[in-house]
Parts: structure tokens; sequence; C-alpha cells
């Protein structure tokens, strides 16, 4: 990942809610863009317990 933008969280009772997009590199396979943001989605929970759920949304680099 290349950048992470956009991030935005939100309190619930249960905990906070945090969405983000990420820019990523075009060439990796779906798979390995998934497996990348699953583990910022998990590191983020880990580091942060008050986080309740972390949702990413990966967007390739445009080429310019």
């Amino acid at each position: 990942m290349r950048d992470v933008h956009d991030v935005r969280v939100r309190e619930t009772t249960e905990g906070e809610i945090v969405n983000f997009h990420a820019t990523v590199d075009p060439t990796l396979t779906v798979a390995e863009v998934h497996e990348r943001i699953d583990q910022l989605e998990r590191t983020l929970r880990q580091r942060f317990p008050s986080i309740k759920r972390v949702i990413g949304h990966a967007e390739p680099q445009r080429s310019g």
C-alpha cells in the first residue's frame, strides 16, 4: 500500500468503526491486495482495542 486516505472513524455503543481507502500497486493479484488490506485491518484492531470493525477499500494506483 502506498497511500492510506479518506480515513473515517465512527463511534458506536459497541466500539469504533474505521473506514479507509488505500492505494495499491496495480500489478498485485486480487488475493495479494486482500491479504495486505486484511493485515492492516488486523494490526489496527490489535493496537487499538476500542476499534470494533475496520473496513478497507483498495484502489489501484493510477499511472500518470
